[in-house]
C-alpha cells in the first residue's frame, strides 16, 4: 500500500478508536495519529514544517469539533507555505448529510472526497491503496 500515514481529526474518541483498529487490521506498518481538533493537528502539522519531518500523506477530517473545526481548520491548512502539503490528501468525514456541507467540500479543491460516517472498511482500503 502507498500510503505512510494518516491523521484522524475527529473528538469522537470511540469513532478515532475504531478507525485506528480498523486502519491497522489492514496494514500494520501504517502510523496513525489522531488529533481531537483541528488545532492540535496544525500545531502539529506547523512542527513538521519547521523541523522538515514527515508530513502525514491522508488527513480524515471531521467538520463539527471544538476549538477549530474542520472547516477551520482547512482554511488555515490552506495558508500553510510549504510544497509537500500539495501531496496531502484530505477527506472530509462526518455524519452530516446535508448537501450544503457537501457542496461547499466539493467547491474545495483540495478535498478529495466528502464521505459520510462511519466510514467502510472497503473505502479505507482504497484510500490506502492511494486511489481513493
Amino acid at each position: 500500500m502507498s500510503v505512510k500515514s494518516i491523521y484522524i481529526i475527529d473528538d469522537d474518541d470511540i469513532y478515532v478508536y475504531g478507525m485506528r483498529r480498523i486502519l491497522k487490521s489492514l496494514d500494520d506498518t501504517l502510523t496513525v495519529n489522531s488529533f481531537g481538533n483541528g488545532l492540535d493537528a496544525l500545531d502539529q502539522i506547523n512542527h513538521l514544517i519547521e523541523s522538515d519531518g514527515e508530513l502525514p500523506c491522508v488527513i480524515l477530517l471531521d467538520i463539527n469539533m471544538p476549538v477549530l473545526d474542520g472547516w477551520q481548520f482547512l482554511e488555515d491548512f490552506l495558508q500553510l507555505k510549504d510544497e509537500r502539503l500539495r501531496e496531502v490528501k484530505i477527506y472530509m468525514v462526518s455524519s452530516s448529510v446535508d448537501s450544503s456541507e457537501m457542496s461547499r467540500a466539493e467547491a474545495i479543491p483540495e478535498v478529495v472526497e466528502y464521505v459520510v460516517k462511519p466510514m467502510k472498511k472497503p473505502k479505507l482500503m482504497e484510500i490506502l491503496k492511494g486511489s481513493g
